[in-house]
């Protein structure tokens, strides 16, 4: 097997990682919202940090959820242009999105990490957890989204393989057989009441 074959399958089950983990920061986010709704009408009781865990599990869901997003071209895009080109355009276009891509990840740690290290002295006012935890969520997600667009660009480059493409068109498939079964219901239906 090709060694970018082997990245692209290793990073594929690091991304599912990084969605299993942010699930686990989603269903915190979930509960604490409840938590927080439910209390709201039980006077004189309050769950104290439970906005501080909220929080701070939508920051993780966001920048663990980016890196894996990106490594799937899940990320939102507006392809009706891109869609219209020839090949040779579109692939240049596709690394250029890359590029800028992987500028903003790297903005993403470069940036992370000094607002971390500005936070170092810090703790949050509930559960007394150092800020600098909290701030090197940007950190994580800018070295995954990162090492994922660098991987897609190596697999762009290498083997010509979009994934946005191919998942477009596995979407597209879908919905044409969603549509031929309600068609064929709906002739059942008519054929039926006739």
């Amino acid at each position: 097997m090709h060694w970018a074959k082997k990245l692209d399958a290793g990073m594929q089950k690091l991304n599912q990682v990084l969605i299993f983990i942010s699930c686990i920061f989603l269903g915190i986010l979930v509960i604490a919202c409840i938590l927080m709704v439910l209390t709201r009408f039980i006077p004189n009781f309050t769950l104290t940090g439970l906005e501080e865990i909220a929080r701070y599990s939508f920051i993780y869901v966001t920048f663990l959820s980016l890196g894996a997003g990106v490594g799937s071209n899940a990320h939102p895009g507006l392809t009706f242009l891109r869609d219209a080109l020839p090949k040779g355009p579109k692939k240049a276009l596709d690394l250029f999105v890359y590029l800028a891509i992987l500028v903003f990840g790297i903005i993403f740690i470069v940036y992370g990490y000094e607002a971390a290290m500005g936070v170092s002295n810090m703790i949050s006012t509930s559960w007394r957890i150092p800020m600098q935890y909290i701030y090197f969520a940007s950190v994580v997600g800018g070295f995954f989204t990162s090492i994922n667009v660098i991987n897609n660009m190596i697999q762009l480059i290498l083997f010509n393989d979009d994934k946005r493409s191919n998942e477009i068109e596995e979407v597209q498939l879908v919905e044409a057989q969603m549509a031929e079964k309600a068609a064929k219901a709906e002739q059942q239906e008519k054929g039926g009441e006739v």
